[in-house]
């Protein structure tokens, strides 16, 4: 004789909050860190390599206020203009491939959510320390949050002191070779121009396209010293800390167009 049988329906197991539940996620980047120094799995543009180098040399060449809090200032307008460059030009062209263009640029998704028909971007709602609409936390950007480490082991950035709220600062001859090669390529007055504007449009950035990352594959010479970099290829950038990368079978994991 079968009995009825009472169904109840009970609500699922909470996930587990938090990340690396087994703890495996410490090991696997000492690994990494280990076999490729100097890029690690943040630093997912190979441009800003040579970006950062050439914005801090300009930096020093065009402004007379070299307080931390200028920098930090021009800076934070510098990288969000570099992403609106990166996000306007992907949309011009229409060809789906963000990897070309604006994957994994600092404050990209941020940036994402200003309208196509946005008539006047106020840049300081994004790239301002207070702004309604920051287009990333860290004060120093993403050059604090994910490059300069990477690029001060590489030895190409370093801080000028040892003093606290020092500069950052370029190494004259591995750093200097980079911003050469970036400024070569680029309309630099045209850059900063727009980004000490209070208001820019949409179409005026495509003036600017050569900033994008995918115009990397036509600029031979930043191309072939970002490749040097991260090879090891050369003696300027060899170092005892290299050997690593230039031997592992998966040595640019950085996006190179």
């Amino acid at each position: 004789m079968s009995r009825p049988t009472d169904i109840g329906w009970v609500e699922p197991a909470k996930p587990i909050r938090g990340l690396d539940h087994l703890g495996v996620q410490a090991p696997c980047i000492a690994l990494y860190g280990q076999l490729l120094p100097g890029i690690t799995n943040v630093t997912d543009r190979a441009r800003y390599y040579s970006f950062h180098p050439w914005l801090i040399r300009s930096f020093e060449q065009r402004y007379r206020d070299r307080s931390i809090d200028e920098f930090r200032r021009v800076l934070r307008r510098a990288e969000c203009l570099f992403a609106l460059i990166a996000i306007r030009h992907a949309r011009v062209v229409g060809d789906g491939d963000d990897g070309r263009h604006g994957a994994g640029m600092v404050g990209r998704l941020s940036l994402l959510r200003i309208p196509e028909d946005e008539k006047a971007i106020e840049l300081e709602d994004y790239a301002g320390l207070d702004a309604p609409n920051p287009y990333f936390k860290n004060r120093l950007g993403g050059l604090g949050q994910y490059y300069f480490g990477p690029l001060r082991d590489l030895r190409v950035l370093d801080h000028t002191s040892e003093r606290e709220g020092a500069l950052p600062g370029y190494d004259k001859v591995r750093g200097g070779a980079l911003a050469e090669a970036f400024g070569a390529g680029v309309p630099e007055d045209n850059f900063f121009r727009l980004l000490e504007r209070s208001k820019i449009r949409w179409s005026e950035l495509d003036g600017l396209v050569d900033f994008c990352p995918c115009s990397l594959r036509k600029r031979n010479v930043e191309r072939t010293l970002l490749l040097d970099l991260f090879l090891a290829r050369s003696d300027l950038y060899h170092s005892p800390e290299s050997a690593n990368r230039r031997a592992s079978p998966d040595a640019n994991p950085a996006v190179l167009p």
